[in-house]
């Protein structure tokens, strides 16, 4: 799933649209693979919930693997 932005969520009206709430990007955070994970937690502003939410999704895969 790795791309520019994370949460990077369409393009409307010609402009760049991103999640930008934590319930938005919590969910979002269940599709991540690790490299995505990784790049979402360089995002500026990142909620406290959101980066648990990214460690906790980046714990399970790392035990998959």
């Amino acid at each position: 799933m790795s791309s520019a932005h994370p949460f990077y969520s369409g393009t409307y009206n010609g402009r760049d649209c991103y999640c930008m709430t934590a319930d938005d990007r919590v969910k979002r955070v269940a599709d991540f693979d690790l490299p995505t994970c990784r790049a979402a937690l360089e995002v500026a502003g990142l909620q406290g919930t959101v980066k648990k939410a990214i460690e906790r999704r980046m714990r399970k895969l790392e035990r998959l693997q």
